[in-house]
């Protein structure tokens, strides 16, 4: 091989290394932002399940304590998404309480 030819093939080899480098850079990058824009989504979530909950319970207490007819269906209409947001925050609770002894 000639000085000419083994430059080149000196410049490919680097070529394809920083390329190689240049992936596994990008692969690792895109990974930590998808595992924290998903603990971020997830965190989101759970804020909005208890705030919501909260939110719940509130207006049913207050809808029941009023003794007109459209107080009472607001309560009644309210206290249906009351359950599911218990359990979710059950579940938030339990998660939360694994996480602190792990």
């Amino acid at each position: 091989m000639s000085s000419g030819e083994l430059t080149r093939v000196f410049f490919c080899v680097i070529i394809l290394i920083k390329v190689k480098r240049n992936m596994i850079t990008t692969v690792t990058t895109v990974t930590t932002v998808t595992t924290i824009a998903a603990l971020g989504l997830t965190g989101v979530i759970s804020i909005a399940a208890v705030v919501l909950l909260m939110l719940f319970l509130t207006t049913k207490e207050l809808a029941g304590a009023s003794g007109s007819g459209f107080s009472l269906r607001i309560a009644k209409f309210v206290s249906v998404g009351i359950l599911p947001l218990v359990m979710a925050f059950a579940v938030i609770v339990v998660i939360k309480i694994v996480e602190v002894l792990a």
